[in-house]
Order: structure tokens, then sequence, then C-alpha cells
């Protein structure tokens, strides 16, 4: 493989693992992630319908990152606070 790439999709695919990690672990996220997965899975598998599944898909990211970024911001901001005392 190409190294770029290599070191580009290895950088992609730990912040998708760090931000997943902080949105799973909110309280409540998890039924909630379980009903997009569902609703993935019914759109692509059992309906067969790539619209309903791409827009499933979406929600499901907008979700996990309304949940997941605010928690990193501030866990940013606790670093730089600590960092500067």
């Amino acid at each position: 493989m190409n190294p770029v790439i290599d070191s580009t999709l290895r950088g992609i695919h730990a912040r998708g693992r760090m931000l997943r990690g902080l949105s799973m672990g909110a309280e409540g996220r998890e039924p909630e992630t379980t009903g997009e997965l569902e609703a993935i899975h019914e759109a692509a598998a059992v309906r067969g319908d790539p619209q309903a599944a791409r827009q499933a898909c979406e929600v499901h990211v907008r979700d996990a990152a309304a949940t997941a970024l605010p928690e990193l911001a501030a866990r940013q901001r606790e670093h730089e606070d600590s960092s500067a005392g």
C-alpha cells in the first residue's frame, strides 16, 4: 500500500474510533445508536432502499457527532487549562 494513503487512513480510522467511543460512552446514547443501526439495516438489507439507507446513515452520523463533539471540546478545554496552569 502507498505509505501516504496508509498513514492517512490510519489517522481517519483512529479519529473515528475515538469519536465512536465518546458517543457510545455518553449516557443514554446506546439505545439511540441501536435504533439508528436498526433503521440502516432495515432500509438497506430488508427493503433494499439505498436512499433510505443513506438517509438513515446520515441521521446516525449526525446524532453521534452531536453527542461526541461537545465531549471532545470539553476534554480539549480541560487539557488546555491543565497545560496553562
